[in-house]
C-alpha cells in the first residue's frame, strides 16, 4: 500500500487540509492517478473532487462529499477524526440524496426538518447543488431538470415550515401548565409539535391548550 506504516493521524492532517485548501480537485486527482486516494477510500466517485471544490470549507460536508458511496463512517473512523465529524458524515452521507419522491405528503415534510435539522437540511441542499454543477456538460439538460426539482423541493419545505409554526409559545405553556422554565416546557413543546404533525388543523391557540389540558 502507498501509505503503509505512515500514523493515520498524519494522513488525517494531510486529508484535512487537502479537503478545505483552495485546489482540492487537481490534488485529489492527483491522489487518485497515484493510487494514494484508492488506499485511504477505494471506491470514491468520479466527480468527488469537482464536488467537494464547490462546497463551502466545512470538514464533515466536503469528506462526506469526498466519501459518497464507500464505507465513509468506517473510513473516518480509522482516520480517527473527531467523534463529532465521524457522526456528522455518516449522517450526511445516509440521508443524502435529498429527494422529493420520498416526501408523499407535508406530515413528511415536517418530519423530516425536524428529524434533521435545519443546518444538516442546508448541508444536504449544498450537497446535492454541488453534484449537480459538476455534472458534464454533455448532461445539461438532465442537470437544467435536476436543479428545477430540488428548487422546487426548497420551496415546498420553505412553505411547509412556515405554514408549521406552532401558534403557541412557551409563556402560554407555562401559564397553561403552571410551571416555569425547565424540561416541562420543551416536553410540552414536542408534544405538540407530534400533534400538529398529525393534525395540521389543530394548531390553533385554543386547540393547542386544550390538549395540554387534557394531557
Amino acid at each position: 500500500a502507498v501509505l503503509r506504516g505512515v500514523a493515520r493521524e498524519r494522513v488525517r492532517r494531510e486529508i484535512e487540509a487537502l479537503l478545505l485548501a483552495p485546489g482540492v480537485a487537481p490534488a485529489l486527482a492527483l491522489w487518485r492517478r497515484t493510487g494514494i486516494e484508492a488506499d485511504i477510500a477505494a471506491g470514491t466517485a468520479v466527480d468527488a473532487g469537482l464536488v467537494v471544490a464547490t462546497l463551502p470549507r466545512d470538514i464533515s460536508l466536503r469528506l462526506a462529499a469526498w466519501l459518497r458511496g464507500t464505507h465513509a463512517e468506517s473510513i473516518v473512523l480509522k482516520l480517527r477524526f473527531p467523534r463529532r465529524v465521524v457522526a456528522e458524515v455518516a449522517r450526511l452521507v445516509a440521508l443524502h440524496p435529498i429527494d422529493a419522491r420520498r416526501l408523499r405528503g407535508d406530515v413528511d415534510v415536517r418530519r423530516l426538518v425536524r428529524r434533521v435539522g435545519e443546518a444538516c437540511l442546508a448541508q444536504l441542499f449544498d450537497l446535492r447543488e454541488a453534484e449537480i454543477a459538476a455534472m458534464p456538460a454533455s448532461h445539461a439538460e438532465s442537470a437544467t431538470a435536476q436543479r428545477a426539482a430540488l428548487a422546487a423541493l426548497r420551496d415546498r419545505i420553505d412553505r411547509v415550515q412556515r405554514a408549521g409554526v406552532l401558534a403557541i409559545d412557551g409563556a402560554t405553556i407555562m401559564a397553561t401548565l403552571g410551571c416555569g422554565p425547565g424540561p416541562a416546557v420543551g416536553a410540552a413543546l414536542h408534544f405538540l409539535t407530534d400533534c400538529v404533525l398529525e393534525d395540521p388543523a389543530c394548531n390553533t391557540r385554543e386547540a393547542l391548550i386544550a390538549k395540554l389540558v387534557e394531557k
